[in-house]
């Protein structure tokens, strides 16, 4: 069953109050992981510190 994310930033999903990074991995299964944090201004701060890494997993040149 899917849902639709009420958060515009890329590879974040809003839960309730919670954020979480998702994204696919090269083998086709999905990555998620709360962020710990419900300010959409942290999770932004986040997201720009991870999202070289993200890009280097996603191209499969980075493992878990």
């Amino acid at each position: 069953m899917g849902y639709i994310s009420a958060c515009s930033i890329p590879n974040i999903i809003r839960r309730g109050k919670n954020y979480y990074l998702h994204f696919r991995l090269p083998n086709k299964k999905f990555f998620r992981a709360s962020l710990g944090c419900d300010s959409a201004e942290r999770t932004r701060y986040i997201l720009t510190r991870l999202s070289l890494f993200i890009s280097l997993v996603k191209s499969d040149r980075m493992e878990l």
